[in-house]
């Protein structure tokens, strides 16, 4: 599971002779309740400057993070600390790794116990935002035909020949 294919960097202020410039950037929650064998990676360009990284409800070893009992979410944080004038850090690639400890038998990242059949063609009539294994029941609308607008997988093609035609009068 890749966390962001960003980068964030950090610079200290262009005045001054020395700075000691602190940063800090933390992810948004993560889901881990179902991963196992959990590892960080990062990469960062830039010097005169140190990089902590701190994921919570657990430890972190080198690479390596140990969920606590029970944790269902964790956060990862980089404290940046800049010890020069005109100095920049920039973290690169911040990827968060893991096995899922359930059945996955389609190779989707999604346990097999949590998939949802459905249509996952957005472009279809009958497009459901939660099915995570299309099922092959897309429907499309042709020629005069339209889409209800659901998006729930309950969405259908409305026939457009049907459509009352109406009078306007222009003055």
């Amino acid at each position: 599971m890749s966390i962001t294919g960003n980068a964030w960097r950090f610079t200290t202020p262009n005045q001054g002779s020395c700075q000691n410039e602190t940063a800090v950037w933390t992810s948004a929650p993560i889901e881990i309740s179902s991963l196992t064998e959990i590892s960080l990676f990062y990469s960062t360009t830039g010097s005169n400057s140190t990089i902590v990284p701190n994921i919570t409800n657990g430890s972190l070893s080198g690479s390596s993070f140990t969920p606590d009992v029970g944790a269902t979410t964790t956060q990862i944080s980089f404290t940046i600390n800049i010890t020069k004038k005109n100095r920049y850090r920039q973290i690169d690639d911040v990827v968060l790794t893991g096995i899922l400890s359930c059945p996955d038998t389609d190779g989707d990242g999604v346990c097999d116990g949590d998939e949802v059949d459905g249509c996952t063609d957005s472009t279809a009539c009958n497009y459901n935002t939660a099915a995570t294994d299309d099922d092959g029941s897309c429907a499309y609308a042709t020629g005069c035909d339209y889409c209800s607008g659901e998006t729930d997988g309950t969405g259908t093609v409305l026939d457009g020949s049907t459509l009352v035609p109406f009078e306007f009068t222009l003055t």
